[in-house]
């Protein structure tokens, strides 16, 4: 790879992937095995896009393609050069326990519609100073200031590709005033600014999605652009704005090519400001536990609840990323979505899934991606104002949620293959914090569900669910864990064939568990009498 001759940072990238780190095959970028691990260790916290990026840039240098760089759709999570791994990898695999919006690009979705549409997002950002991720919490004022780096981060992104595209950038004087000491107000009106320009460079050069099906079209990145950032179109293509700005600026950097400092400490400042705000949406502190998840958990779709193209284009991702290019028929994938509280409701919510999933917005071909549902409750701890029972409430939005199940698979809808649409859920669960809510919560449910009726007789239907409940995972300790493990499956009446959704405590070496807790327990009393009797 060719390295810049004058210093700068931005060596340092290469630094790590050069000495075969990352190699080409069929002009595609591959993690070598050997350096797997080293690899995983440092992309997990900065990402694997300005590593691949930056490896391409130096490599493209010494080593030109036979034409300019157009495919960046590479696949987000590099594979490997191991041959008995790849070749394990194409054998049929099924995936039977995976959370729907846990399994996809949540952050790349989320900065790109962030960098797309950043005006008005304040409240958002007022979210985050709530609990921002425990690496921080030690520096001052963490948390403070994260919409104006955010839409400085959006002013630096739009001039930076103005600039790789040779023309005279038409908003300096925004940047420049966020690069200033500027108060909130102030940033909010610069935010509606720049957001008027971005949409004219999104109509102007945008590459525009559109659905053969319905016509329906979308523009995700300004950044995407046909015929320079993307050829071939395909889901990952949502990436290839991004990718084509990082490695055009990083080959400019390397060749000598830029504009002075300014360009390098701009570049510099953006992947900072992406990486702050990566953090806060993507779990990756050191913290333990579900409280710790929960923060993440109410994350993973924070800027694109408002922008439907974008949610609908993470639903399909969270699936691309387990078929990819494979035979339709070779995989098969259940995703775990909360149940809603009518069987109408339940229709249309899966009728959308379906939708998002087989969008031929992103879809190209008519690969058919063999998947189905598994509806999972979702734990909560008890208010503790009931004088009825413990988690009276959840107890009845649990059963409401069980009888709306009960009327979804009684119906009769079609989908637009001739299957049922009752047919696409083939089970249950019940997922979150277990240690406020224990299994006998869910034993109607769960026992119901397992035994409920079809009532159309004349149409198959199964007339049992697969069953999983998530147990076992979090406890305050190894005897509470395994009364957690043992109510479920007397409760719930598991049997062979239904699954302990992780049941950690169960390969917990006992002796030391306690010796690391020096031989104390912590949990509240009514926890203690429970477990006890």
């Amino acid at each position: 790879v060719h390295y810049a001759t004058k210093s700068t940072i931005f060596n340092m990238l290469l630094h790590f992937v050069d000495g075969g780190m990352l190699h080409l095959e069929n002009d595609t970028p591959v993690c070598h095995w050997e350096g797997l691990l080293r690899w995983h260790t440092l992309t997990t916290d900065i990402g694997e896009d300005i590593l691949v990026c930056a490896y391409l840039a130096g490599h493209d240098i010494v080593v030109p393609p036979s034409h300019s760089r157009k495919n960046f759709n590479w696949n987000p999570c590099l594979r490997t050069d191991d041959a008995s791994l790849n070749l394990l990898l194409e054998w049929p695999l099924a995936d039977i326990h995976s959370h729907l919006k846990g399994s996809s690009l949540n952050f790349d979705i989320n900065w790109i519609c962030l960098m797309n549409m950043i005006d008005r997002r304040e409240k958002i950002f007022n979210k985050l100073k709530e609990k921002v991720q425990s690496s921080h919490l030690s520096e001052k004022g963490i948390g403070e200031g994260l919409y104006k780096k955010a839409v400085l981060a959006a002013a630096i992104r739009l001039y930076l590709l103005e600039l790789v595209r040779g023309k005279e950038s038409s908003h300096s004087d925004i940047l420049m005033k966020l690069l200033d000491d500027i108060n909130e107000t102030d940033v909010i009106s610069e935010a509606s600014k720049l957001q008027s320009k971005i949409e004219n460079t999104r109509q102007s050069i945008g590459k525009q999605y559109k659905s053969m099906k319905d016509g329906q079209t979308a523009i995700f990145d300004y950044a995407i652009i046909n015929g320079v950032s993307v050829e071939k179109v395909d889901a990952f293509t949502l990436l290839s704005g991004e990718r084509y700005l990082l490695y055009s600026l990083l080959s400019n950097i390397y060749k000598g090519a830029n504009e002075g400092p300014k360009t390098d400490s701009l570049l510099y400042l953006y992947l900072v400001i992406k990486n702050e705000i990566r953090h806060e949406l993507t779990q990756l502190n050191d913290s333990v536990g579900f409280d710790n998840f929960n923060i993440y958990e109410n994350r993973k779709l924070l800027f694109v609840k408002e922008h439907k193209e974008y949610e609908n284009a993470a639903i399909h991702l969270a699936l691309k990323g387990f078929f990819g290019d494979y035979d339709g028929g070779s995989r098969y994938h259940e995703v775990r979505i909360t149940p809603e509280n009518s069987g109408g409701e339940i229709v249309q919510s899966i009728q959308k899934l379906d939708h998002a999933i087989e969008s031929d917005l992103l879809k190209q071909d008519d690969t058919q991606w063999n998947y189905r549902y598994i509806f999972h409750f979702i734990k909560k701890p008890d208010d503790l104002k009931s004088v009825e029972c413990r988690h009276y409430d959840l107890r009845k939005e649990v059963k409401e949620q069980s009888l709306a199940i009960y009327k979804y698979r009684n119906s009769l809808i079609q989908c637009h293959d001739g299957t049922y649409l009752a047919d696409r859920a083939v089970g249950i669960d019940a997922a979150n914090s277990e240690i406020a809510c224990r299994p006998e919560v869910f034993a109607q449910a769960f026992r119901f569900l397992r035994h409920h009726s079809i009532e159309n007789d004349n149409i198959h239907r199964p007339h049992d669910l697969g069953v999983t409940f998530h147990v076992g995972e979090d406890y305050m300790d190894v005897v509470d864990g395994l009364r957690a493990v043992s109510e479920a499956i007397s409760f719930l009446q598991l049997r062979k064939g239904d699954r302990i959704g992780h049941g950690l405590v169960l390969g917990v070496d006992v002796k030391e568990y306690y010796k690391s807790r020096n031989y104390t327990i912590a949990m509240s009393l009514q926890m203690m009498v429970d477990n006890m009797a």
